[in-house]
């Protein structure tokens, strides 16, 4: 009976110990869509500042994702960084993006091509 609880025991230790610990906190890596069509939203509320939406459809008949636009996303256009008002009025973009998968996701890289 002895050999059973030691045994039952090595077991449990062994198990417990093999799985690997993940922390609630850590930040999950950053998706990306190498080639789609974007629809951008974005305000311009204060100087410096940014909020908006973007569009995102990864391929025909494929649904579209919506991800956010903050202060800590990185818009290239044409592969250089620029502003948000450098963009113009242009809604209707295609390109790239990485983006933190979330509730709410992201995009903390775009990726935009001249039309």
């Amino acid at each position: 009976m002895r050999k059973l609880i030691a045994l039952i025991g090595l077991l449990v230790t062994t198990i417990t110990l093999s799985t690997p610990v993940v922390a609630d906190d850590a930040e999950p890596e950053p998706l990306y869509i190498e080639s789609a069509v974007f629809i951008l939203n974005i305000k311009n509320s204060a100087p410096g500042t940014i909020d908006g939406t973007i569009l995102a459809t990864p391929c025909t008949g494929c649904a579209p994702i919506t991800l956010k636009l903050d202060n800590s996303t990185i818009v290239y256009l044409n592969g250089k960084p620029v502003e948000y008002n450098q963009l113009g009025l242009k809604i209707d973009w295609t390109g790239s993006v990485f983006y933190t998968p979330s509730r709410f996701p992201v995009a903390t890289e775009l990726f935009l091509n001249q039309n």
